[in-house]
Order: structure tokens, then C-alpha cells, then sequence
């Protein structure tokens, strides 16, 4: 819905925009073409320059003020709000009843003060004069009209703006396809910053995480468990995750205690969970179920957290995800008392999956990428990269789908082994074996950037690498099979980007 009702508005404004091209166009040529204007509008030559003074300057102003700026304006803030608040509350019949009162009533208005001009002046009577306002009161009635539907799109605007903005939190659901729309958000922001003649730099397109409503008094273990929480509206009071694998860690470590990775929770017997349940007095424990839990530390059982918290007495219960999505978000729901909630989720994830799979079918895409991991150090300046190798998470869920081929392997040193999935190098001079067709960032995208500029500085033959000569260097989400929910909207956005 956001997208339609903002690509409506910004083709509005882009049309107002052309019509306010023309008219001010006319203006420093008025009077070279005094006899064409004066022929065209049926009005004296002797009033061309008033014409154009009076009227044709107000048709200028609203058509640019109110038809591109406001137009393109409400455009963007339609596709805004709903990644600010986290919902898209509004209504759609009010959003294109909008849309209609805005755009009729301005083309009612320039009408109008055309009218005025060319049949008030043409009938010889000078402007203000007794008999021209007679003469045209019937027609300032036409705009008056599109001014009140122009103010009546107004209250429009506001009245949806409001509902999005300031729904009830507890009606806030998670959005699983704003990871595709994180893209679309940055370029639609960076359209309405150019708008107001500034540049800036856009951040990393990311997933936006919908607004949570409450904390429970729950202990959670993995990643995917926490994810599917979220998306129904609720978070533990603490978790043990793969925080630096997965991004929406940083948005909620701030409110949601971090008691490490779950191997690192192992290793020191669960000693930090039991620490921090005994501190705030909570008994359930909550613990992700999937065959291997991290394909980079396959042994990992999360099962023995579970007995070892068991054995102290606390209330374990396991969440099994080896049995599908669809089995694992229902039975989270009906643990955490959100099982109204399930439905909705569920069905937003079937409309991204769908939505992402009909975008993929019939599109051909690069054939040969290379994906980097970038990392930077504020205090030293210093860049650290790892190039993913082929056979991890971002070949099986991202770019198999694309029938893309990974070709990280063919630019790291010979003889290095992979940690974690990845190849830590210093140098970027095997990008020009393996010939990428683009290469993704991942991670800091900035200290990518950094060394890649550096890295050309002094092998000026990476230039012709295919991926930098045309520029296709992406920064897109890194995805370690976490984020389960947003998934669909995490392909569709890599999809976007390496599409031919």
C-alpha cells in the first residue's frame, strides 16, 4: 500500500513539476512574444505583461509549491511512516481519497486563475475594476472550490499521518518485508533531500524492526527465537544470541540484556543466565531448537543449556524450528501468550515470500559476486575485511535462489582456511582473478569503501575488475539464517540490487 500511494503522489508531482517548468519558461519571454502569448490567451497585447504578472505568477507559485513540493512531499512521507512507526495504520481509501482532493483541487485552482486572466483582460476592463470583478466573480467560484479540496487533502494527510505515526503501540505488529523496503526508504529520502538542494551520504539499507510492545519475563536462547518473538511484538528481559552475526542485535541490546552466544553460555556452564535469572527473579527459559543450531559451530547442542537449567530448577522449554517455520512460530506464540498475534505474522510473511518470489521469477542476475565483511576502528582508523567463501549461509539462502556463484575463494591467498565462514585478508589484489560482477558489503560498508579506494590507489589494474569498473559495489544485510522472519525481505532486496 505505501508504495502505490507514494509512486502516485511522486508521478503527481512530477507532472506539476513539468507544468511548472512551462510556465515559468514563459515569463522571460513574454515580451519577445508578446504577439503568440497575446493570440494564445485571447487577451490585448497591452496586458500581456499584466497577464503575466498577476496571474500567470500565482499559477507559477501553486503549481510548484503545492504540485511538486507538496505532492512529491506527502509521497515520501506516505512511504515513510510506516518504517518510522513501525505500521502501516493509515487508511487506503482516505490515503487515494487524498491523493484526488489534493490533485483535482490544484488543477481546479490553475484553471481558474487562467480563466480569470484571459477572459477578464480580454474583455478590455482593467484589473480590480468593477466591471472585471463581475465579469469573472462565476469563475473565482472554481477557485475557490479547489482551494476548499485542496484544504480538505490537507486534513486528509494529517488524519492518516497521525494514525501511523501514533498508533497504540500494542497494535504494532513487525513488518516482514521492510528489509526490501530499506532500500526503497533510503533512495525515496535521499529524492526528498536533493528536493531541498542537500546532499548526504546514505547509511547501509538494513531491515527496520517494528516497535515492541512489552517485555516478558523470559530468559530466550537463539537467535531465531528471539527473532520470531519480536515479530510478534514482544521481547525477553534477556537473551543469549550470535549478536555479531546478527544485525537486529544492535537495535535490541539496548533495552534486552546481552548474556552472550550461546557456545559462550556453554562454555561457562550457563553461569551468567543463572546469574541474571536469580538477580530479577525469573524462572522461564526459553531455548531454539534447530539441526545445527550454526552451521559455523556444528556441535553446538543448546539442549545441554537446557539441562543444565533444568537442573536448577527452572522452567525450560524448547521451541523446535527442525519442524518447519510456520510449526515454530505457533508454538512461540502459544509459549510467550501471543497466539493472536500468530495469524497476522504468518500471513506477512507469506505475502513477502510470494511478493519476493514473483519479483525473482523470469529475471536473469550477476553471475560471479564477491561478498565482504568489512569492520572499522574508530579509535585507531584502521579497516579489517573478511571475504566470505563459498558454501555458507549467504550461497544457500541468498544467492543460490539467483543462481548466482560465489567467487570469494578465488580472491584470498592460497592456503588460507576459513574461519566462521570467512577469509580475513589484507590486500584486495585477488579481486582481479575472480572477476566479480559485483561485490556486496557486508557489515561496516565505509571501511570497504576505504580499502577498496586504497587498494586501487596502488594497484591501479583493479580498476578493470568488471565489479568496480561498472560501479556495482552494493552495501546490502548480511543474513546467518537469523533473522527468519525478515528473510523473504532480506532476498528480495539482494535480488533488487544484483538484478541485470
Amino acid at each position: 500500500m505505501s508504495q502505490k500511494i507514494a509512486k502516485l503522489f511522486i508521478a503527481t508531482g512530477l507532472f506539476f513539476l513539468v507544468l511548472g517548468c512551462i510556465e515559468g519558461l514563459m515569463f522571460p519571454t513574454k515580451m519577445q512574444f508578446k504577439s503568440f502569448y497575446s493570440t494564445l490567451f485571447h487577451i490585448p497585447p497591452e496586458f500581456v505583461k499584466e497577464f503575466f504578472g498577476t496571474f500567470v505568477a500565482k499559477i507559477h507559485t501553486h503549481v510548484n509549491l503545492i504540485g511538486w513540493v507538496g505532492s512529491t512531499l506527502m509521497g515520501l512521507l506516505y512511504f515513510a511512516a510506516p518504517k518510522i512507526s513501525g505500521h502501516e495504520r493509515y487508511s487506503s481509501w482516505v490515503a487515494y481519497l487524498n491523493w484526488g482532493c489534493h490533485s483535482f483541487g490544484l488543477l481546479m485552482m490553475v484553471t481558474g486563475f487562467h480563466m480569470i486572466g484571459f477572459i477578464g483582460l480580454s474583455s478590455g476592463f482593467p484589473e480590480g475594476s468593477p466591471e472585471f470583478r463581475q465579469l469573472v466573480a462565476p469563475i473565482k467560484t472554481l477557485v475557490s472550490a479547489g482551494g476548499i479540496f485542496i484544504t480538505l487533502s490537507v486534513f486528509l494527510f494529517a488524519y492518516n499521518m497521525i494514525r501511523t505515526l501514533f498508533a497504540p503501540q500494542s497494535t504494532q505488529q513487525a513488518k516482514v518485508h521492510l528489509a526490501n523496503a530499506g532500500a526503497g526508504l533510503a533512495k525515496a529520502t535521499t529524492a526528498g533531500i536533493l528536493l531541498l538542494g542537500l546532499t548526504l551520504p546514505l547509511a547501509p539499507a538494513e531491515a527496520s524492526p517494528a516497535v515492541v510492545s512489552k517485555k516478558l519475563p523470559v530468559i530466550m536462547v537463539g537467535d531465531r527465537l528471539v527473532d520470531m518473538a519480536h515479530s510478534l511484538g514482544v521481547v525477553p528481559a534477556a537473551m543469549a544470541v550470535r549478536c555479531a552475526m546478527w544485525p537486529l542485535c544492535d537495535t535490541l541490546k539496548s533495552s534486552v540484556q546481552v548474556l552472550g552466544c550461546p557456545n559462550c553460555l556453554l562454555k561457562k556452564k550457563g553461569a551468567p543466565l543463572f546469574k541474571y535469572a536469580e538477580k530479577h527473579g525469573i524462572k522461564k527459559v526459553l531455548i531454539e531448537k534447530s539441526i545445527p543450531f550454526c552451521e559455523y559451530v556444528p556441535k553446538l547442542d543448546l539442549e545441554k543449556i537446557g539441562k543444565l537449567a533444568r537442573a536448577k530448577g527452572y522452567e525450560v522449554s524448547y521451541v523446535d524450528f527442525t519442524q518447519g517455520l510456520e510449526h515454530a512460530l505457533n508454538q512461540t506464540a502459544k509459549l510467550l501468550g501471543q497466539t493472536d498475534k500468530a495469524g497476522e505474522a504468518l500471513s506477512l510473511y507469506q505475502q513477502a515470500t510470494d511478493k519476493t518470489k514473483t519479483f525473482i521469477q523470469g529475471k536473469s542476475f550477476v553471475k560471479r559476486v564477491v561478498i565482504i565483511r568489512g569492520t572499522y576502528q574508530a579509535g585507531s582508523g584502521k579497516t579489517f575485511l573478511r571475504i566470505e567463501t563459498p558454501g555458507g549461509y549467504a550461497d544457500r539462502f541468498l544467492l543460490a535462489p539467483l543462481d548466482i556463484q560465489n567467487v570469494g575463494h578465488l580472491a584470498v591467498p592460497k592456503g588460507k582456511s576459513p574461519s566462521k565462514g570467512h577469509i580475513q585478508v589484507r590486500k584486495l589484489k585477488g579481486l582481479i582473478a575472480a572477476a566479480p560482477d559485483a561485490i556486496i558489503m557486508t557489515g561496516n560498508a565505509a571501511a570497504v569503501q576505504k580499502a577498496i579506494y586504497r587498494a586501487i590507489k596502488a594497484t591501479p589494474a583493479l580498476a578493470d575488475v568488471p565489479a568496480l569498473k561498472a560501479h556495482a559495489l552494493f552495501s546490502l544485510p548480511g543474513y546467518v539464517d537469523a533473522s527468519v522472519m525478515e528473510y523473504p525481505g532480506i532476498l528480495k532486496q539482494w535480488a533488487d540490487f544484483l538484478v541485470r
